[in-house]
């Protein structure tokens, strides 16, 4: 699977340069210790050249955002066309798997920081496209381990794609296990 860098359409240079680096300083500072000028400087251009592309730090953090939504989306649709529930979760769960791995350094973000935790949360397109992608891992009328159980798969595939033990694991190896993990875990749900 491609990283979430590669799902964006009609963006320019200039435009991925700058997500591209803000994906990496989110995963080391997050939204909120991350600045312009800190994009600026990873990407090697003025803090005027970014203001140029992203009128604000907010623009940045939504595109960025849109870009995983996009992957999501994505998943979530090709999950869909898998006969069964079992199916369409066992695909769904195969390919956020694949896409937190291509993509290590913003998943742990995704899970922990609050600025991208709120734009999925109350922001309606991520908010409809979470939504599609919890009905197909929970299937119909979850319990509340149904709840519990998928909510350890998310969070243990985020966590293990940018835990510290993991940095020197190799990406089939890291997949390998997470296939193996969340199989197992998987086999919990209704």
């Amino acid at each position: 699977m491609t990283p979430i860098s590669d799902k964006s359409t009609n963006l320019s240079p200039a435009k991925l340069r700058i997500l591209d680096a803000a994906r990496r300083l989110f995963s080391v500072h997050g939204v909120g210790g991350t600045s312009l000028q800190m994009i600026a400087d990873e990407v090697g251009v003025s803090k005027a050249a970014v203001y140029h592309q992203y009128p604000a730090k907010e623009d940045i953090v939504y595109a960025v955002g849109e870009q995983v939504n996009m992957a999501l989306a994505a998943i979530t649709a090709a999950a869909l066309q898998e006969n069964g529930i079992r199916r369409q979760r066992q695909f769904l769960i195969s390919r956020l798997i694949e896409l937190a791995v291509a993509s290590r350094q913003i998943s742990g973000a995704l899970q922990h920081d609050p600025h991208l935790l709120r734009l999925f949360r109350e922001q309606k397109p991520f908010r409809k496209v979470m939504d599609e992608l919890n009905a197909v891992l929970l299937g119909p009328a979850p319990s509340a381990e149904d709840k519990v159980t998928v909510a350890t798969m998310v969070t243990g595939i985020a966590g293990a794609v940018m835990h510290p033990l993991c940095d020197d694991v190799d990406s089939e190896t890291l997949k390998a296990q997470l296939y193996k993990l969340t199989t197992k875990l998987s086999r919990l749900l209704n």
